[in-house]
């Protein structure tokens, strides 16, 4: 299995739509990529960093997950 993770960074000021990405992006990038071997995707939230009080070194990550190397290079050469 391969699994590619996106990681969005944290920054002072920067606001990341998590509802727009959990309900409608990577909803959409599974449809489309499904047919070329995607099989799930996961999300993550950042909600702290390593420190307690500590802002989230992301704001999110996306993980996406394929049975093998051939069929990622595949879902990303289309």
């Amino acid at each position: 299995m391969v699994c590619v993770s996106v990681f969005y960074p944290n920054a002072p000021g920067k606001k990341f739509d998590h509802d727009y990405y959990a309900q409608k992006h990577m909803p959409f990038v599974l449809e489309k990529a499904k047919s070329m071997g995607m099989i799930r995707y996961e999300i993550e939230i950042g909600l702290s960093g390593g420190a307690p009080g500590t802002p989230a070194i992301y704001a999110s990550t996306g993980r996406l997950y394929f049975d093998n190397i051939e069929e990622f290079e595949k879902t990303m050469a289309a």
